[in-house]
């Protein structure tokens, strides 16, 4: 996972970076260092083999259902043996990244301007770290 560790470096350098015009290559390369940490440790082929994967409602990939990332979480979780009540955090912080990163794509075209969109966004990709670090918590044993 090499180039997760890039990735994250990456998207801290950013982060500290106060002139820059946009931040939407950091959130990217946040929720990039996640789904590269998913795929691999939870591969789609293992995750839809194990008993308890069932695909969820409009949920799809190019030829056939993908687990999601939430899935994910919960077989990695589950694979070292954590119940319900341990999963519930990490999971529920996925599904956040996942709505933050899709908040970005409409808060960027739905903002006039760059100047005042500028500060909104830091913070949103600051929170989205902390969600992303909640996650990797988890999943790494940190």
């Amino acid at each position: 996972m090499p180039t997760a560790a890039l990735s994250y470096q990456q998207a801290i350098r950013d982060l500290a970076d106060d002139t820059r015009l946009s931040y939407r290559g950091p959130a990217a390369e946040l929720r990039e260092v996640l789904r590269e940490v998913l795929d691999h440790q939870a591969p789609d082929t293992e995750v839809m083999k194990s008993e308890s994967y069932k695909p969820e409602k409009d949920q799809h990939g190019k030829d056939r259902p993908k687990p999601t990332m939430k899935q994910q979480v919960r077989f990695i979780l589950k694979a070292r043996g954590q119940g319900a009540s341990t999963t519930e955090l990490p999971e529920r912080a996925v599904e956040a990244i996942d709505a933050l990163v899709g908040g970005f794509a409409r808060s960027v075209y739905n903002f006039g301007s760059v100047v005042t969109h500028v500060a909104g966004e830091r913070q949103a990709v600051v929170n989205l770290k902390r969600y992303v670090e909640v996650v990797l918590t988890h999943l790494l044993e940190l």
